[in-house]
C-alpha cells in the first residue's frame, strides 16, 4: 500500500446506456455489439455490457471524456462505499 494524492476529477454517476452506445455506433461506425447483447437487453435504458476496455475508450473520446485512472477508480468506490 502506497499513499497517492489525486486532482480535483469528475466521475458520471450513471452507466452509459444501451440507447447511448447505439448512438456512438451509428454515427462512428465502431465495431458492433456482441451477437449476444441485444438478446439480453432489449431496451435502450439497460447499461450497456459486453465491450471490453478499447471501446469504453472509443466511447469515452467520442463523447469528450475520459476513462478514470485505477487510483480514481479506488477513490470514487471507497468514497461511494
Amino acid at each position: 500500500m502506497h499513499t497517492v494524492e489525486l486532482n480535483a476529477f469528475y466521475m458520471d454517476t450513471k452507466e452509459v446506456t444501451v440507447g447511448q452506445y447505439k448512438r456512438f455506433l451509428a454515427e462512428t461506425g465502431h465495431q458492433a455489439l456482441p451477437d449476444f447483447v441485444p438478446r439480453y437487453l432489449s431496451m435502450d435504458e439497460h447499461p450497456v455490457l459486453g465491450i471490453n476496455w478499447f471501446d469504453a475508450l472509443a466511447y469515452c473520446k467520442w463523447v469528450g471524456k475520459r476513462l478514470p485512472t485505477e487510483a480514481e477508480w479506488e477513490y470514487a468506490v471507497y468514497v461511494a462505499g
